[in-house]
């Protein structure tokens, strides 16, 4: 019986695990790129952001924004500019989603200081 139950609760473990941390992986992997951009994403930092756009758990506004870093050539422009502009305004994001949609927009080659501070407080 003691066995069953163990088995069970692992089972139940392996099943919800990757559902519970997708949405804070999202933004931590989206983060940690942006820690330690410079100039644009790597190739393959750019494979984990098409990953992130593609992932049916992700947020609108997390697929924004992997799509706006994963787009860049030393800043944001255009219609990802417009698009993380909307979402550091929008009341419905969440505060990491707004910052870091913040930092985005700020990035010329690489976060400045203060967005680098403003990151690692993301990343905590």
């Amino acid at each position: 019986m003691k066995g069953m139950l163990i088995t069970l609760l692992t089972v139940m473990l392996l099943m919800f695990a990757p559902m519970a941390a997708s949405a804070a992986s999202a933004i931590s992997e989206i983060t940690a790129i942006m820690i330690n951009l410079n100039h644009y994403p790597s190739a393959y930092e750019k494979r984990v952001l098409a990953a992130i756009v593609a992932d049916s758990d992700a947020t609108a506004a997390e697929k924004t924004i992997a799509g706006a870093l994963m787009r860049m050539q030393h800043r944001v422009g255009g219609e990802d500019a417009d698009k993380l502009r909307k979402l550091a305004a929008a009341e419905s994001a969440t505060q990491d989603e707004r910052v870091i949609a913040e930092v985005l927009l700020n990035i010329n080659h690489h976060p400045s200081d203060m967005d680098m501070k403003r990151l690692k407080r993301v990343a905590e």
